[in-house]
């Protein structure tokens, strides 16, 4: 997703912004640039194409993506969920007997 905001920006000196955040056992991944005028499509490319398999792999990986766009910015997001382990326990935190500490 951050390549292609690179890529295929058309604007003059863009700037592209990437979040990357852990809600939960949920992960998000947004980029955002200027050039309102491309949004993301899914693009089923022949086998002699250089490119064009981006979105497709971001669609297989992730649960959800899509894109949205405001006065002077395309966000293209992401989110997967993901198996995070518990935090580890603390020291003096009360465990079950028989337990074993992360």
């Amino acid at each position: 997703m951050v390549t292609n905001a690179v890529t295929h920006c058309r604007a003059s000196h863009p700037q592209v912004r990437v979040i990357l955040a852990l809600d939960g056992t949920e992960l998000l991944l947004e980029v955002s640039d200027p050039d309102l005028d491309r949004l993301p499509r899914l693009h089923t490319p022949t086998p002699d194409e250089e490119g064009g398999r981006g979105l497709a792999l971001v669609a297989a990986l992730a649960d959800s993506w899509g894109c949205r766009q405001e006065r002077y910015t395309k966000y293209v997001r992401a989110r997967r969920e993901t198996r995070v382990p518990p935090a580890p326990r603390q020291r003096g935190d009360s465990a079950e007997p028989g337990a074993t500490a992360y």
